[in-house]
């Protein structure tokens, strides 16, 4: 993830940005393995081989010819196309509120349902395993969420957040990427 270092615009994925693009007035996380945001001073997003990106034919990405896009075999990619996801998030605000027994919180996951491949609740960062992720029907609509068992935890504040993992196509094996 990437935020401006002077703190204007939203937290976004890296992987929108394209290739050879300067993060040096960014900071950057990575929730999978840090904690710490860190500057992007120095860093510029690596460009990608050509060979990954030849189409059929070697020309491009759909091999109608030479020059038609990043795997021209020039190296020369300054823009590219692409697919911003939303990220699953909380479907209604759950901050300041007292909370005991068991609750249903459902996720706004717009129409990405089908990709989900993991949600975790973390409790003041830490992974728990006081909930579970599920439907849940009410007024005749199927709500899909985190079910949470609050009476497990010891009276106190606790930050609560959502990490979802979801499959950014329909390939399998090493050819499936994760958001």
């Amino acid at each position: 993830m990437v935020m401006r270092a002077d703190g204007s615009g939203s937290i976004v994925p890296l992987a929108i940005y394209p290739p050879g693009f300067d993060f040096s007035n960014f900071f950057i996380f990575d929730p999978a393995t840090s904690a710490d945001w860190f500057s992007g001073a120095g860093y510029i997003r690596p460009m990608p081989l050509a060979s990954s990106l030849d189409g059929p034919t070697g020309n491009g990405p759909t091999g109608d010819g030479p020059g038609d896009g990043p795997g021209d075999g020039g190296g020369s990619v300054t823009s590219g196309f692409f697919r911003v996801f939303h990220i699953p998030n909380w479907a209604f605000n759950v901050t300041n509120y007292t909370y005991d027994s068991s609750w249903f919180f459902p996720i706004d996951f717009k129409d990405y349902r089908e990709r989900v491949e993991r949600v975790e609740l973390l409790i003041n960062g830490e992974p728990t395993a006081y909930a579970e992720y599920m439907p849940y029907a009410s007024g005749g609509q199927t709500n899909w969420g985190l079910g949470i068992d609050f009476d497990r935890l010891a009276n106190g504040t606790y930050q609560i957040q959502l990490v979802t993992t979801l499959a950014l196509n329909d390939e399998t094996g090493r050819a499936n990427f994760f958001l």
